[in-house]
């Protein structure tokens, strides 16, 4: 984001030429006025404000020394704000305006003073403030459009960093009022277009998009693709019944003859309290959960056929006859937990560790925990996975057999950390992801080691958890 240079006041020499009338008075504030311009004129801003203000007492009706003590007082405040002398450099220029309260140039000044401040609140991701300040800036110039663009960018930056912690209520209200100072900001439409799909509002998600499309048409392909995808939801989800519980905004076919509704519930809560009271944490957001006939399922998100179950910032599953069965109830908690790591995380943690995570608390309450039969033949064979190589998508992997050693790697190292450092660690390196660190540094900060050192523990306690 460009900022906005603030102008400078030009000093009207002329100005100061003008006579004065009494004599002895006269020939005092003429000598302070001319030293007030020659130290003006060295940059001694602070000697120019006192020989004037010396002048102004001695000749109060003068109104070019007036006019001289505000110029003094606006280049004064455009000098400290070229140090970043914010607050300073305000009140500086608020007495240039208190001298002349009707100078549009000073106004302006102000105005610019102040847009200058909300865009490197901008920067420092200061969103409230940099709104706060933009205010002040159009307060004193409400015709500058800059101004009112800016203060939209920072409502859509604090929208989109509500929406990156799930607070989609908070999201919506905040990119709404940025609409309302700029009204063609495509980057607001289309986060309002995120955030109601989101809350399974796709008639509204969709508005919002091709709205977006229509402000940024060198940015319709990609939004095409979105709409196209949205498009093939709503066709199947419009028909969708809700069912409010708890913490789960549940919709589902009422056609669908293999789907027991209390039984999901109870999974639900199962997932909830369960996993919730061993991470102690609990999502500060409803979480969407979707379920289809299978047809729908595999056609919807065009996954791979291994794929039981599916989070994607709305846990999706298909309908089945076991609703009741354990398999089910796994499921609803492997999901149920990526729902946490994405809210915990930002959407940032690694594939394994969030993988990990999920099937560890798929089998948290199994004496036996998760069975690993491809780990432990491709073990003594000496073909596991490396560790430098479990980083990416799993729902990339090809084979089934790689596919589910994959997972069983991720289990074990989960346990590993489990196992040794507590499931509070694990709420740690959460966090750290957060952050935006990447594995390297977190291993380094929580755990003291490198990639290669944790991989040569991690098999050291396979070898032993195996024998």
């Amino acid at each position: 984001m460009s900022c906005e240079r603030v102008m400078r006041h030009v000093l009207i020499l002329f100005l100061l030429l003008v006579s004065v009338p009494t004599a002895c008075a006269a020939s005092e504030a003429a000598r302070l006025n001319r030293q007030g311009v020659e130290a003006l004129e060295r940059g001694e801003h602070k000697a120019a404000i006192a020989a004037f203000a010396a002048a102004l007492r001695a000749e109060p009706t003068d109104a070019t020394i007036r006019h001289n003590l505000a110029i003094a007082y606006n280049n004064y405040g455009i000098a400290l704000l070229e140090k970043d002398q914010f607050t300073e450099a305000v009140a500086a220029l608020r007495k240039a305006i208190e001298i002349e309260p009707h100078d549009k140039e000073f106004l302006g000044n102000l105005a610019r003073a102040y847009n200058s401040r909300g865009v490197a609140l901008i920067e420092a991701k200061s969103y409230q403030a940099a709104e706060n300040t933009l205010l002040e800036a159009i307060r004193y110039d409400p015709r500058e459009a800059v101004f009112r663009r800016n203060l939209a960018a920072a409502m859509v930056c604090h929208g989109q960093a509500l929406y990156e912690r799930h607070d989609t209520g908070k999201a919506f209200y905040k990119l709404r009022e940025a609409l309302r100072y700029d009204p063609q900001n495509a980057v607001a439409l289309r986060l309002l277009g995120e955030v109601c799909y989101a809350q399974q509002q796709l008639g509204w998600a969709l508005y919002y998009l091709r709205a977006a499309r229509a402000a940024d048409p060198e940015s319709a392909a990609e939004l095409d693709e979105r709409i196209n995808q949205l498009e093939a939801e709503a066709a199947v989800e419009g028909g969708f019944e809700q069912q409010d519980a708890g913490a789960f905004d549940i919709r589902y076919d009422g056609s669908l003859e293999d789907f027991d509704l209390d039984a999901l519930r109870a999974n639900l809560s199962d997932a909830y309290y369960g996993i919730g009271g061993r991470l102690g944490y609990y999502p500060q957001r409803r979480v969407v959960v979707l379920v289809y006939s299978p047809e729908d399922f595999a056609r919807i998100r065009s996954v791979p056929e291994w794929v039981a179950g599916l989070y994607d910032g709305k846990i999706r599953v298909p309908a089945s006859k076991e609703m009741k069965s354990e398999a089910m109830k796994r499921l609803i908690r492997h999901e149920y937990t990526h729902a946490l790591v994405s809210e915990l995380s930002k959407d940032r943690c690694a594939v394994w560790f969030n993988e990990g995570l999920a099937k560890y608390m798929e089998y948290h309450d199994s004496e036996d925990g998760m069975p690993t039969p491809v780990l432990k033949r491709r073990f003594r064979a000496e073909t596991l996975i490396p560790f430098a190589e479990m980083q990416g998508e799993f729902i990339k992997i090809e084979g089934h057999e790689k596919v589910a050693l994959a997972y069983e790697q991720s289990y074990t190292i989960m346990k590993y950390i489990v196992d040794t450092y507590g499931l509070w660690k694990v709420m740690q390196v959460l966090r750290r992801y957060a952050e935006g660190e990447d594995t390297a540094t977190i291993l380094d900060r929580e755990f003291h080691t490198t990639p290669a050192l944790f991989e040569r523990d991690w098999l050291r306690f396979l070898r032993f958890e195996l024998d």
